[in-house]
């Protein structure tokens, strides 16, 4: 789907697995993750490369457009950041961390 150097966006996956790789490490997305927020809000590369695993279904947002959407819902923008404070151990659908 996407290489290591490539800029950030949001992705959510609706349906399938996406496998996440950076260097030695590797985690797998499953349906209902949502990836590189943090990155695509700071924009940087996105830092893994991504694969689908079986049959996947994402969409993508990128930051202009991640950043158009939150601009025009504060509720929106503060239920993001909050959600960036919150611990990542209370996300159930990735299976190993990242370096």
């Amino acid at each position: 789907m996407y290489e290591a150097d490539q800029p950030a966006a949001l992705y959510v996956v609706l349906g399938g697995a996406l496998r996440l790789q950076s260097g030695d490490s590797s985690i797998l997305a499953r349906e209902g993750a949502v990836i590189g927020l943090a990155e695509t809000l700071a924009g940087l590369p996105a830092g893994w490369r991504a694969t689908a695993e079986v049959r996947a279904r994402v969409v993508s947002v990128d930051r202009e457009d991640l950043f158009a959407v939150l601009c025009d819902h504060i509720g929106l923008m503060q239920s993001v950041f909050s959600g960036i404070l919150t611990d990542r151990a209370d996300a159930p659908n990735l299976t190993a961390a990242l370096p």
